[in-house]
């Protein structure tokens, strides 16, 4: 599958260096999410809006709910 739109948080991503490493499901989020559609990823849109501090080591990618709570929550502060 061709890259569409790689994402710069990679290389840096705590999830998939600390959680996920080199597992099956890793394969599956950074084809969907890290190599063709980073604005749908509940930790990339943490960081473009809030910043990286802010992104919980555990969330995965399509935790969208979770993410705009995260979102929403820094907003009101």
């Amino acid at each position: 599958m061709p890259i569409k739109s790689l994402c710069e948080l990679l290389g840096s991503c705590e999830f998939f260096i600390f959680e996920m490493k080199n597992s099956i499901m890793a394969r599956h989020f950074k084809d969907r999410y890290c190599y063709n559609c980073k604005d749908a990823c509940a930790r990339y849109m943490i960081a473009r809006s809030s910043g990286l501090d802010y992104i919980p080591r555990l969330l995965y990618p399509n935790e969208y709910d979770k993410a705009l709570e995260i979102i929403g929550n820094r907003n009101l502060t």
